[in-house]
């Protein structure tokens, strides 16, 4: 027994929708109508309809379609199922069998770049700048080192990291796309300037470009873990940041409501927003549970030092790495004399990377001043001639500490640190 309904990749480029269009049509010749598009699938139903074709046309996703158009388009025989991103999807009505709508290549071509092209660089032009201000910011700022200010980013956010990984695909395919648009809008001009029918796309690379567009859909359930990941473990996030998102979204999506896409959107949006911030609030007690790569400090642990005061430590974990950092003032501090740099106190700043690998990688050259500590194979270490400050490097495959005395205490942790690092 046939199935009645089914799911099929439905994830053409918006340039290529004459390939879509086939597609439906050959879903239609097969016994299959279209029900509706959910993100990069199509929904069928079986049907006995033997005169069922489809007619995609142009569509701006911010407006609904003039109403005359689409009594132009009912009078011809032509029913609109849904709007997909800047394509209206038609079908053919029972009885009839229509011609396409748009037959003036000019014309065609002139819809295009109103509601689409015009549309598309508008919406992308804000990401774009964004994205070069962010990346000027990290090659020119101050007193930062490029490479070591990008592994530091590796080891606090997961959704950081998972981009980085994906950039050799993501970059390259993005290029690639922009050049298969601009041959494609580059032919569609010159067939509407000859008064020709704008050209289809090669059925072949239409299917690849559709296959590659699925593959950046499956990417989206990562880089949401990866998120809401951030969120439960990594200090990136605050619920004020998370209600304010929330907040906004449900604004933005109720004064959009009439839009043809703001029904199947404003659902989600809202969801992740608030799974984001319900991650947020729970992020204490899952760091509590979770220690990642680093168990609790053990100057604390152990009470090496009797402390007066200490500040929670700063933890971060990802899948390629993870940092934390914590600072305890010694007997007699305060708060304020640490602000100053005079006190006796206790840094350290440890990270920890998945491989040795990344750890060869991640960890900058030993700076100068530091010298081998004699007696203690991978530590290094400097002190103020005053005896003010003293600071320790140490590492082990893929492990670093730095320790970093003020007012060098009477018992020195250095021996419970590194048996601290040995267990990592």
């Amino acid at each position: 027994m046939d199935e009645k309904t089914c799911w099929a990749p439905f994830s053409f480029l918006t340039v290529d929708h004459k390939e879509a269009q086939a597609f439906l049509d050959r879903r239609a010749a097969q016994g299959w109508e279209l029900v509706k598009v959910r993100g990069p699938f199509a929904k069928f139903r079986r049907t006995e309809r033997k005169d069922l074709t489809y007619f995609l046309d142009w569509s701006d996703p911010k407006f609904h379609e003039d109403p005359d158009y689409l009594q132009l388009c009912a009078d011809a025989g032509w029913e609109l199922v849904q709007t997909v991103g800047y394509l209206n999807l038609y079908a053919s009505k029972p009885g009839t069998h229509p011609l396409p709508i748009q037959t003036d290549p000019a014309l065609e071509f002139q819809r295009c770049r109103k509601k689409v092209l015009h549309r598309m660089f508008w919406g992308s032009f804000p990401l774009l700048l964004l994205m070069a201000i962010l990346v000027l910011a990290f090659l020119f700022l101050p007193h930062r080192d490029p490479g070591a200010l990008l592994w530091e980013m590796m080891s606090e956010s997961n959704l950081f990291a998972l981009l980085f990984l994906l950039s050799p695909l993501y970059l390259p395919g993005g290029a690639a796309y922009l050049v298969y648009l601009a041959r494609r809008l580059l032919r569609w001009r010159r067939a509407a300037q000859a008064g020709e029918p704008l050209p289809g796309p090669d059925p072949r690379w239409a299917r690849v470009w559709s296959r590659l567009n699925l593959a950046r859909w499956a990417l989206s359930a990562p880089l949401l873990l990866c998120t809401l990941a951030d969120g439960l473990l990594n200090q990136l996030f605050s619920a004020a940041y998370c209600v304010a998102l929330f907040f906004g979204t449900a604004l933005i999506s109720a004064r959009e409501s009439e839009q043809p896409n703001a029904r199947s959107s404003a659902p989600v949006l809202l969801g992740v927003t608030g799974l984001l911030l319900l991650c947020v609030l729970l992020r204490g007690p899952a760091r509590a549970a979770f220690p990642g790569r680093f168990p609790t400090p053990p100057i604390q642990a152990q009470a090496v030092l009797d402390t007066s005061l200490s500040y929670a430590p700063s933890r971060h974990d990802t899948f390629l790495g993870s940092r934390a950092e914590w600072t305890e003032l010694l007997p007699g501090s305060s708060p304020e004399l640490h602000t100053t740099g005079v006190t006796s106190s206790l840094s350290v700043q440890a990270e920890a990377w998945a491989s040795p690998w990344l750890a060869s990688r991640a960890f900058s050259p030993i700076p100068e001043g530091m010298e081998p500590l004699e007696g203690r194979e991978g530590v290094w270490w400097s002190a103020d001639p005053d005896g003010h400050w003293a600071t320790y490097l140490i590492r082990e495959g893929r492990v670093q500490v730095r320790l970093l005395y003020y007012g060098l205490p009477q018992d020195d942790p250095l021996d419970t640190v590194l048996a601290w690092v040995h267990c990592l």
